[in-house]
């Protein structure tokens, strides 16, 4: 904090109260506890730069649930997408570490390179739906950390509000639905993509191989259109191609839902409008 103060301090001798308010806003922001709190933060200098830009949402109010254990459960998995780390393995799912790798990122780059970078790092995450069976989160992650390009990648999670489980597609359809399903969502994958059945999805530039079965996204949420997958770029398809968001219609889903979850897409206690 010393040196922060210092900083500070040669600030308002130079009367530079913009630097001095910026300052210490950044250091309110990383001086904040671990644990879900939002943060919004600026490492390094934007004037000159190298400088990155840090913008990370917090965990989402969580509607009515089982017990504070399953809350707990729920609060656990969402942190661990919302502040994953972007390459150091091990490390907690916080703010503060997440913001701890970037500004380590960051020094790493200054001392090989005086190169001009402005970097920014985004994640927030939302409940797209939740009623009595499931709770549906999305989690934006954007930005650009080096590299060719930039990234905005979307994760879908379905929780079973019981539990507190993070439910696969093995646990929403019932054994032997499977096939049926991959059929359905490889015909709304074309239809969203606008790709005739006369032509293969490797010919419209899919990683997807003539007579292959279309892979089901565990990256999923039941929601009250239906079932969502999202297909971030690589998954099925170069980055060129973009992201694809697959909506299986509520009455198509339905009929292949387990039996505990035939309600999953009904009526929702708290649903956002994307």
């Amino acid at each position: 904090m010393g040196v922060v103060m210092e900083r500070l301090t040669r600030g308002v001798r130079s009367g530079s109260l913009c630097a001095m308010c910026a300052l210490v806003l950044s250091a309110c922001a990383l001086r904040s506890a671990p644990g879900s709190n939002a943060q919004n933060v600026t490492l390094g200098s934007c004037s000159p730069s190298p400088c990155v830009n840090v913008s990370l949402g917090a965990v989402p109010a969580i509607g009515a649930v089982e017990s504070s254990e399953v809350e707990g459960k729920l609060r656990a998995e969402i942190m661990a997408v919302l502040y994953a780390p972007v390459d150091i393995e091990g490390n907690d799912p916080t703010p503060d570490n997440l913001v701890k790798e970037i500004q380590e990122r960051l020094d790493d780059y200054s001392r090989v390179s005086s190169a001009p970078i402005e970097w920014k790092l985004t994640r927030q995450a939302n409940v797209v739906h939740q009623n009595s069976d499931v709770m549906a989160v999305e989690v934006l992650s954007e930005g650009y950390l080096g590299g060719a390009h930039g990234f905005t990648d979307k994760t879908l999670m379905t929780f079973d509000v019981r539990t507190g489980a993070r439910l696969g597609v093995s646990d929403v359809v019932e054994d032997g639905a499977r096939t049926t399903l991959s059929k359905i969502v490889e015909a709304e994958f074309r239809r969203t993509r606008n790709i005739a059945g006369s032509t293969s999805l490797q010919e419209a530039g899919f990683f997807i191989l003539p007579g292959q079965e279309m892979p089901l996204a565990e990256n999923f949420a039941l929601t009250g259109r239906g079932l969502e997958l999202q297909y971030n770029p690589y998954e099925v398809g170069p980055y060129s191609m973009g992201p694809t968001r697959v909506v299986v219609p509520r009455e198509a889903i339905e009929p292949l839902l387990t039996a505990s979850l035939k309600g999953a897409c009904g009526t929702a206690s708290s649903e956002s409008v994307r």
